[in-house]
């Protein structure tokens, strides 16, 4: 049942292509989550598999909307 969950859960990880980012992503995705990583260079071929969706942005130019959280369970922030 938890495994089940779990697939079905979305988590928007930020600065998702960090050090600390993309290795948050690669445990929440390897636990099942759908991972939705935002950042401000594209992910590379290493980290591209663990991403549902990725978002290339900059958190501090952008307004948040609530459509750019549609469908978001949680949210992670991966920055030191």
């Amino acid at each position: 049942m938890e495994t089940l969950l779990k697939n079905q859960t979305k988590v928007l990880v930020t600065g998702a292509c960090g050090f600390i980012g993309s290795t948050l992503v690669e445990m929440l995705s390897e636990q099942g989550y759908q991972v939705i990583g935002a950042g401000r260079t594209p992910p590379s071929d290493q980290i591209r598999q663990y991403f549902t969706d990725f978002i290339c942005c900059d958190l501090n130019q952008i307004e948040i909307s609530p459509k750019f959280l549609q469908g978001i369970d949680s949210i992670k922030i991966g920055r030191a």
